[in-house]
């Protein structure tokens, strides 16, 4: 796998690094190389086991710890204030209001920004990384989890 060090990142990319990590052992902790801003990008976590026949692969992509703290906040107020809003209009047979409507417009708002920023990197770093370990090993077998 290619992997760069912390000294080497530059926004320009000279070295044509697309990940850049650390290794541990038998272990990774990579994250891509982009020239743009999404707080949402994947971290890599990747172990590697002796088998049999070769080495097994054992790659998990994760959010940012903080990133993910944040979003559970955000995605947990906005649907406690839509179900409340919700049980507030069927209950008092009022008309829906803007102030029942907006808090469930923030968390699709949140669910998109989720799935647009994590799953678009995440598919991008997962083709780079099978890139990579058919490039470096035809034989190898690779297991990837989301």
């Amino acid at each position: 796998m290619v992997l760069g060090s912390p000294d080497s990142f530059s926004h320009s990319n000279p070295h044509n690094v697309n990940l850049l990590g650390t290794t541990y052992g038998d272990t990774f902790k990579a994250c891509r190389i982009i020239d743009y801003r999404n707080s949402f990008a994947p971290i890599v976590y990747g172990q590697f086991r002796t088998v049999s026949d070769g080495t097994k692969t054992i790659i998990k992509f994760r959010m940012r710890d903080f990133v993910l703290v944040i979003t559970i906040i955000w995605l947990s107020g906005t649907l406690l204030a839509s179900i409340a809003g919700a049980i507030s209009v069927i209950s008092n047979n009022e008309a829906i209001s803007g102030a029942n409507i907006i808090p469930a417009g923030m968390f699709i708002i949140g669910m998109l920004l989720i799935n647009m920023g994590f799953d678009v990197e995440y598919a991008k770093a997962k083709a780079e990384l099978i890139q990579i370990f058919k490039a470096h090993d035809g034989a190898a077998q690779t297991k990837i989890k989301g």
